[in-house]
């Protein structure tokens, strides 16, 4: 791939990206990690971000429904 990876709270909207890796830290909590699931949230799938505001972040994923995250996950999946 090209380029450096990118936290998911970084990215520029409307720009499609593929998830690269979930951090440490979210693969601790049960809760989050299921909801990544439930959502495919996961690395090798394609993200894209639909809008990016300072509170939350709203992705697509695979072109299906959009997604809110917390700034606290979007700052802990990595993209590219």
């Amino acid at each position: 791939f090209e380029g450096p990876m990118k936290k998911l709270l970084q990215v520029e909207a409307k720009k499609e990206y593929s998830i690269v890796k979930i951090s440490e830290e979210l693969k601790k909590d049960s809760s989050i990690i299921s909801f990544l699931q439930k959502n495919k949230l996961l690395p090798g799938n394609t993200v894209t971000i639909e809008e990016n505001n300072d509170y939350s972040i709203t992705v697509n994923i695979n072109k299906n429904d959009n997604i809110g995250l917390d700034k606290f996950i979007a700052d802990k999946v990595f993209v590219h």
